[in-house]
C-alpha cells in the first residue's frame, strides 16, 4: 500500500480541536506509514554494513535490528487489518 507522500487534514481539526474519531484516523495514517517504513529502514541498514558504512556495525547488528521490526510489523498489521 502506497500513501501520499503529503497527508493534510484541514477538516480534522475543529473548534474543539481533534476529536475521538480523527485521533484514531490519525493514529491509523501514523500506522499505516511505519508500516511502509520500516522494510526499508531494513534495506537501508543492510546495505549500509554492506558498504562499510555502518560504523561499528554488523550482520549481528542487522539481525537484532530484523529481530525487533520484525514482530512490530506483524503486530500493527494485525492491528490494522484484521
Amino acid at each position: 500500500m502506497v500513501l501520499s507522500e503529503e497527508i493534510t487534514m484541514p477538516c480534522l481539526i475543529g473548534q474543539s480541536g481533534v476529536s475521538k474519531v480523527n485521533r484514531k484516523f490519525i493514529s491509523l495514517l501514523i500506522t499505516l506509514l511505519m508500516l511502509q517504513a520500516m522494510p526499508e529502514l531494513l534495506q537501508s541498514a543492510k546495505l549500509a554494513i554492506e558498504k562499510g558504512q555502518a560504523a561499528g556495525r554488523d550482520e549481528t547488528y542487522l539481525k537484532q535490528l530484523a529481530d525487533y521490526i520484525i514482530p512490530a510489523l506483524v503486530e500493527a498489521l494485525h492491528k490494522v487489518y484484521i
